[in-house]
């Protein structure tokens, strides 16, 4: 067993720590989060003086923690999850609040739209 199988298996371990102990919700976005999605977030960052301790640490989607950066949490949180259609899709999902597509591949299909190139 090398050394980066062990720091896998370490973020493994965490991840299922933080997501039992958080409920399975994300701490950004307050909406359910699935154990393959987690993704530790620093409550306190550490650019600010946070640790890496479990204390200071919560589950988040990785989207949400991706899209945090460095913003506050404040910034972030709805006041209440809303149900949002795909402008692209119409598919239905619970929307982020600073994410108008169901996925990805959504979003890269308007961009292309917005530029006038076909989908």
């Amino acid at each position: 067993m090398g050394a980066t199988d062990y720091k896998i298996r370490e973020r493994q371990r965490l991840n299922q720590r933080l997501w039992e102990r958080d409920g399975g919700i994300c701490g950004i976005c307050g909406l359910p989060v699935d154990l393959a999605d987690v993704e530790p977030d620093h409550v306190v960052q550490r650019m600010v003086g946070g640790s890496d301790d479990e204390s200071n640490l919560r589950a988040a989607h990785r989207i949400c923690n991706a899209r945090r950066g460095k913003l506050d949490q404040l910034q972030l949180r709805p006041s209440k999850p809303v149900l949002h259609t795909c402008p692209v899709c119409e598919i239905d999902f619970w929307e982020i609040p600073w994410y108008r597509y169901c996925s990805n591949a959504c979003s890269a299909k308007a961009a292309r739209r917005r530029r006038g190139q076909k989908t």
